[in-house]
């Protein structure tokens, strides 16, 4: 099925409240426009980018409550965020904000798809979780001040500077998550909710 073939109304409010998706990545392998420009640009060219996270598995349990909540028609997201010291030159954006359409485990994921970043070849192997985006933007530094993590109930930029962790459950803003969303409507029922091409 194809993007244009199936339309469906997604509940906006709902996503408000569920636990959203943060991994870390590192600039490490990256080509010279950064992680997130690669990923955008996969993004713009086939219509969908597939984002690895590289080592450990983010489990269970957030991969099936993620596509359960997908499959509910509530918009879910993942946020790339890298943070430490930089050179002032470097105008790499340090966060993207990706509209899911599904997460797979290693084991359920195919190396032979399409809309992988080129740069991922020599090192996909090592990846535990794969996402699939239909939509994103890089953030700016400003927008990262939008995204709190549950556990700590603070800023996600002042944990991940404390933090080893790989992962983290997430709140995003409701002005964030429409930035990414911008043809939002009105339902009868008054639940702000988006149609989306699927």
């Amino acid at each position: 099925m194809t993007n244009s073939e199936n339309i469906s109304t997604y509940d906006l409010a709902r996503s408000r409240n569920l636990p959203h998706l943060l991994a870390r990545f590192t600039e490490k392998w990256a080509p010279e426009e950064g992680t997130i420009q690669a990923h955008l640009d996969v993004l713009k060219s086939s219509g969908f980018v597939w984002i690895a996270k590289f080592g450990k598995s983010i489990g269970n349990s957030p991969i099936d409550r993620t596509n359960d909540e997908i499959g509910k028609r509530s918009p879910m997201f993942l946020v790339l965020m890298t943070v430490g010291s930089r050179e002032l030159s470097d105008r790499r954006p340090r966060g993207g904000l990706f509209l899911l359409d599904e997460v797979r485990k290693k084991s359920e994921f195919s190396w032979k798809v399409s809309g992988i970043p080129a740069y991922y070849r020599k090192i996909m192997m090592s990846a535990g979780t794969w996402f699939k985006a239909s939509k994103g933007i890089a953030l700016s530094d400003a927008q990262l001040y939008e995204i709190s993590i549950i556990s700590s109930q603070s800023y996600a930029e002042a944990t991940l500077r404390r933090s080893m962790a790989s992962y983290f459950k997430v709140r995003i803003s409701m002005p964030l998550m429409k930035s990414i969303l911008p043809d939002l409507t009105d339902t009868s029922d008054g639940i702000e909710s988006i149609t989306r091409h699927i």
